[in-house]
């Protein structure tokens, strides 16, 4: 990552979406005035019991509100944490690259020293019943083992996947096409594709045995006939790093 100014025009600003913000506001707002609420019970609770009642019965008034407190004070320090975390992040893509801002730290990545693209797609929910989805991306460097991983939290998600998509894949796409041309194969995390077969967890398929390719559901599903029988091989698209470049080179070599 460089951290030097870049030089172009900036393009599009990209800040955490404003109605979870006013959510982890109004959780921490919440959570505070429970948290004053239930100490002043305590307090009152103790004043109570050691004028009525003397020392020994203090413990029975304010057990029940010592409890809550203590409940009420990790909750507190989460949404104050996650709200803090939240209205201070914001990205800005620019011709060269992309600016990361959280606070007043700054890191700038160029377009040019991102390697691969991890994309996913979180479900969550029980027995099929999905509330909620949230999309990521993640970004792997050439010249270093840091990534950085951008979610759904900020406000117009796709359009900010589909902007480092557009200035990231043709330089990727380029070298991929090279790489093919001159005889080489190409990795995809456990996808290896060449001029003649693709290869999946060390085992290879010609391409004129690819009958169909599609992703569904968060998954690259290949099917294959081999001696005339049918399989299928499905792969979790989180594991496959420049997941649009490797689908369409999939469909275009084996004509799917």
């Amino acid at each position: 990552m460089n951290n030097q100014k870049p030089s172009g025009q900036w393009l599009e600003e990209y800040r955490v979406r404003k109605n979870l913000v006013r959510l982890y506001t109004a959780l921490t707002v919440l959570a505070m005035i429970c948290l004053i609420g239930s100490a002043g019970w305590a307090l009152y609770g103790w004043y109570f019991a050691f004028a009525r009642y003397g020392p020994a019965a203090i413990w029975t008034w304010v057990k029940t509100p010592l409890l809550l407190s203590a409940l009420l004070l990790p909750l507190l320090l989460m949404f104050l944490t996650r709200w803090n975390h939240l209205s201070q992040i914001l990205v800005r893509t620019h011709t060269r690259g992309l600016q990361i801002q959280h606070k007043r730290k700054k890191s700038r990545i160029p377009w040019a020293a991102v390697k691969e693209l991890y994309t996913s797609a979180t479900k969550y929910g029980i027995n099929g019943f999905i509330w909620k989805k949230k999309a990521g991306i993640r970004l792997v460097f050439h010249s270093s083992n840091r990534e950085v991983n951008l979610d759904a939290d900020l406000d117009n998600f796709e359009d900010l996947i589909q902007s480092i998509k557009a200035n990231v894949y043709p330089r990727i796409g380029a070298r991929v096409d090279s790489l093919l041309a001159s005889g080489q194969p190409v990795e995809f995390g456990p996808v290896q594709v060449s001029s003649r077969s693709i290869n999946i967890s060390r085992k290879d398929i010609p391409w004129e045995t690819v009958d169909t390719c599609s992703l569904k559901n968060g998954r690259l599903i290949l099917t294959t006939t081999q001696n005339n029988r049918e399989h299928s091989i499905k792969l979790r698209s989180t594991r496959i790093p420049n997941l649009d470049i490797c689908y369409e080179i999939i469909r275009k070599m084996s004509g799917a």
